[in-house]
This record gives C-alpha cells, sequence and structure tokens, in this order.
C-alpha cells in the first residue's frame, strides 16, 4: 500500500499545476495586452522622439511591463500555494478525524513514528504528540513496538512524554538522553512540500512566462 502522506502531496503536486497553467494563460494572454499597447505607445512616440530616443523609451516600456507581469505571476503563486493549503488542511483534519475510511489515521502515525525512530541511533525513544494524537498512540503503543523491532531489528522501547505540541498531527521523537531528536510533524511535511511548490511553480510560471514574452 503506497503511503498515504505521500498520496496527498502528489496529489498536491497535480492540482498545483493544472491551478498554475490557468493562471498562466491568463497572465500571458494581460502580458501581451500591456506589451502591444506599449508598442503602440512607443510607435506614436516616434513621431515626436529622435530614433536613439525611441530605443531607449521602447526598452524602459517594455521592462516595465514585464516587471507588472511578473508582480502578477508572483500574486498568483501565493493564491494559488494559499488555496490548496487550506485544501491540503481540510483533507488532513478529515483523515486524522477518521472521517476518510479509505486511510486509517493510526496507519499514518505508525509510518511517522518508524521513520523518526530509524533515524534515531538510539532503542530508547521518548515520544511527544499533541493531546489526541497521544490517545492514539497509548492505545497502540506496545503493538507500535512490536512492529518496529520486528521490522527494525532492534531492540526498540517507546514511552510517551508528558509533555504536548502544538500541531496539526504527527510526532517528535527524542533519544531519552535527548542528544538525538526527529521532528515529524504533518505540520513539519506540509511546510516542507510546499517549499518545494513554490520552487516548483516558480519554474512553471516564470520561466514559460519570459518564454512567451521573448518568443
Amino acid at each position: 500500500m503506497s503511503d498515504p502522506v505521500q498520496q496527498i502531496l502528489q496529489e498536491i503536486n497535480r492540482k498545483a499545476e493544472e491551478e498554475a497553467q490557468k493562471i498562466l494563460d491568463q497572465a500571458n494572454k494581460e502580458a501581451e495586452r500591456i506589451i502591444k499597447e506599449a508598442e503602440e505607445f512607443a510607435t506614436k512616440q516616434f513621431q515626436h522622439e529622435a530614433h536613439s530616443r525611441l530605443i531607449l523609451l521602447t526598452r524602459q516600456i517594455l521592462g516595465k511591463a514585464e516587471y507588472e507581469g511578473r508582480i502578477r505571476l508572483l500574486k498568483a503563486k501565493d493564491e494559488i500555494i494559499k488555496r490548496l493549503q487550506q485544501k491540503v488542511k481540510e483533507r488532513l483534519k478529515k483523515i486524522i478525524l477518521g472521517e476518510d475510511p479509505g486511510i486509517s489515521y493510526a496507519d499514518i502515525l505508525y509510518r511517522l513514528l518508524k521513520e523518526a525512530v530509524s533515524n534515531i541511533p538510539s532503542d530508547n525513544i521518548i515520544i511527544i504528540s499533541n493531546a489526541r494524537d497521544r490517545e492514539i498512540l497509548e492505545r497502540n503503543l506496545r503493538k507500535f513496538e512490536e512492529m518496529l523491532r520486528s521490522e527494525l531489528g532492534r531492540k526498540i522501547s517507546l514511552k510517551l512524554s508528558s509533555d504536548e505540541v502544538n500541531c496539526l498531527g504527527g510526532i517528535i521523537a527524542k533519544s531519552e538522553d535527548e542528544s538525538f531528536i526527529y521532528y515529524n510533524t504533518l505540520d513539519g511535511r506540509l511546510k516542507e512540500a510546499f517549499r518545494k511548490l513554490r520552487g516548483r511553480l516558480n519554474r512553471l510560471l516564470f520561466r514559460q512566462f519570459l518564454k512567451e514574452v521573448y518568443k
């Protein structure tokens, strides 16, 4: 079975590219209009300006048009990110509350826990979570412990911390002496996913925009 968290992140990328393309098409049309008006204005100025002055003026006008297009795309990218963040958080909340029959949140917690434990060179692990996830962990602690021992081949011992973390979900794991800490909250995973998504949107929007301007 594929990782539900990864499925959600793939869905984010798919929707982002669809919305980005729509925004890009609109922005390109607007950019073409701005540049066309700028060229018409520059042509009219030819009657009043020397040729050398016209070249400089044309560059200034087209540069302003390109800048305005960049600002418009930047705003569009932020709108896409905000809408997707809201949609993803709503989807995750349904999963966490058990409202998605196709995905077990306990399984997601275990995967996050396993990843964290795998990256801590200690068998005595302390787990920190929010209050809701702590209840799930309490019910499944011994089960998760045995699964980790079997899958990782280590004598894992799990202990729940009395501390709580304010997060959407997921866990923070640390060694007993606190020399190793692994943050694996859903909030952190989403933040990293959207950081990468912003980079993808930058490449998708701006490279295609500049291609249209200079073609």
